[in-house]
């Protein structure tokens, strides 16, 4: 009887135990991107009878050749995997009148419906129907915003991604700019996720973006705040999916510059109001340049596509820095200048072997110095800041898309993401102790808190599949599903020679003394040395997902 109670605990918990290795397939992290849409729709007569046999025809600058599709025993018709952009649908059928629909949006993550209506004709003729681009997707339950190429062109904001993400309903930045964070929907900044062309992009330590990419090379940006589909995993603020340029069959490029400088702006109060007012001068740039470089096109014609891109960003402001001004050591501080370099490097290539095989490749590089790394302040004397010291981040991505039918397509895809972020003392001050005096209103004395490198790797493959099934339990289909492999590697490194902390007041007798009769030291915990005391975080994570979009008679949509 013993023998037999305990095998049937050890059969339980090997149950037990496979249910929670299924349970946490389908609930681990995983983000399987959207990169492409879908456009669907049923053919009819004039009297509402669905036209089987009818041929279906899309063509778009944003893709390679054409797709044609032959229309099933119901009248319908399905382009999936599709590039964002804008499509022509001309469907032909012997008999009847050929059908053209221009400027039907595709947009990334949708799914759009354009039913055509067909007359019969006694001669061969053309027609034309000139109708508004569906903006809903009525298959899906997320609450989305789109920023397409049109309005990435004309909107006035900054050309910066951060701008985008904050421009959204529900989202408010952190107002932290060296962080670039924000919350949606009363999420905390580390809820969000960003993907760059299907790799996750967050930083696996933090969950902050980990990089940034240039404006002019955005297509297209989807920003999900709510009803996030589960190929998106553990997000529960923001999803934020960039699509990036891919060329076209034309050759096209462009040049943006920026330039302004200290010549355009005025202040509104003279030098001696200011100083009646004992205040410091607003900031303003000295001067700023921006310019940015793009050039696409064929390789071969509806073959290999290129596009690339560099972009060079350099600031310089007057900080309002209150001085000269000599410190309890007879050092005088003088005002200085702030300055910020940013320089970006993208390329891709798009490659379509077969109307049902494509490749795509994309690199992207971004290197950012500054002089100062914390935030310019009118009583922070330059010495107490450290040197944004050549950030540099390295995004590299592969995609093989296959259509195995025309309802079934299959993506593989493979991405790298790194980062090397050093923030050094400055060399003059880096062997002394860090000194605050509280007899005056500047900062540190003499040096910021320590040195500190941050590094940060992600590394991620996985397979993912999408399936439309139409008339299969009363209604159509879409199911989607994926498997995930993620490695990440994160450290962090702080040192300085001297990591003793002095809080002195220079009105005591004794400036040694904070208060009036003792002094007060303290230390930062860290080591002498570089490598001393490094902190490693390391992570690898396997996950997979299963949905179904769940349609039944177009009228009510089951996500599962």
């Amino acid at each position: 009887m013993g023998g037999l109670i305990k095998r049937r605990n050890r059969q339980m918990k090997k149950k037990v135990f496979i249910f929670a290795f299924i349970l946490f397939l389908i609930t681990a992290c995983l983000q399987a991107q959207e990169l492409t849409g879908s456009l669907r729709g049923t053919v009819t007569d004039s009297e509402g009878n669905p036209l089987p046999g009818v041929t279906v025809t899309i063509s778009s600058p944003a893709m390679m050749g054409i797709q044609s599709f032959v229309t099933t025993e119901t009248g319908s018709f399905r382009f999936p995997s599709l590039p964002p952009g804008s499509y022509k649908v001309v469907a032909e059928l012997k008999g009847f009148k050929t059908v053209e629909r221009t400027d039907v949006i595709v947009r990334v993550g949708m799914t759009v419906t354009v039913d055509i209506q067909m007359e019969v004709a006694a001669v061969e003729e053309e027609v034309t129907v000139v109708a508004a681009s569906p903006v809903v997707d009525v298959q899906s339950s997320k609450l989305a915003v789109t920023v397409d190429s049109n309005m990435l062109k004309n909107i006035p904001m900054r050309r910066d991604l951060y701008d985008i993400m904050t421009a959204a309903p529900g989202v408010v930045s952190e107002g932290q700019t060296y962080r670039r964070t924000f919350s949606a929907h009363g999420a905390t900044v580390r809820s969000n996720t960003t993907a760059f062309d299907g790799v996750n992009m967050n930083d696996p330590v933090v969950m902050y973006t980990i990089t940034n990419i240039n404006f002019d090379v955005m297509d297209e940006v989807e920003i999900i705040t709510a009803g996030h589909p589960a190929s998106i995993g553990y997000t529960d603020g923001a999803y934020v999916n960039v699509v990036t340029k891919s060329g076209g069959n034309k050759f096209s490029g462009g040049a943006t510059v920026y330039h302004t400088q200290e010549g355009f702006n005025q202040h509104l109060w003279t030098d001696e109001q200011i100083q009646a007012m004992k205040i410091a001068k607003p900031e303003v740039d000295k001067s700023w340049f921006d310019g940015s470089f793009t050039l696409g096109g064929p390789i071969m014609i509806d073959k290999i596509w290129f596009f690339t891109n560099g972009r060079y960003i350099k600031q310089e402001r007057k900080t309002n820095f209150i001085g000269p001004w000599t410190d309890f050591f007879g050092r005088t501080h003088n005002p200085y200048n702030w300055t910020h370099e940013e320089k970006m490097g993208f390329i891709k290539l798009t490659s379509q072997v077969s109307s049902k095989l494509k490749f795509m490749g994309m690199f992207n590089v971004v290197d950012i110095y500054r002089p100062m790394y914390e935030e310019p302040g009118s009583r922070t004397p330059f010495i107490s800041t450290r040197t944004w010291d050549h950030e540099r981040g390295y995004t590299a991505n592969g995609i093989i898309n296959y259509i195995l039918d025309q309802n079934t397509f299959l993506d593989l895809r493979v991405g790298y993401v790194h980062r090397f972020f050093p923030l050094p003392l400055k060399k003059e001050v880096e062997h002394l102790p860090l000194i605050d005096d509280l007899g005056d209103l500047y900062g540190g004395l003499t040096t910021a808190r320590f040195n500190e490198t941050y590094l940060r790797k992600r590394f991620q493959v996985g397979a993912y599949l999408t399936r439309f099934q139409d008339n299969f339990l009363g209604g159509s289909h879409e199911i989607k599903g994926g498997v995930e492999y993620k490695n990440t590697y994160g450290d962090w490194d702080c040192w300085r020679k001297d990591n003793m902390i002095w809080y002195i007041d220079s009105r005591n007798p004794n400036p040694y003394y904070r208060y009036a009769t003792y002094g007060y030291v303290a230390f930062y915990i860290c080591g002498p040395e570089k490598g001393s005391s490094k902190i490693i975080d390391r992570g690898g994570r396997i996950g997979a997902y299963i949905q179904d979009t769940y349609i039944i008679k177009e009228r009510l949509t089951l996500n599962l």
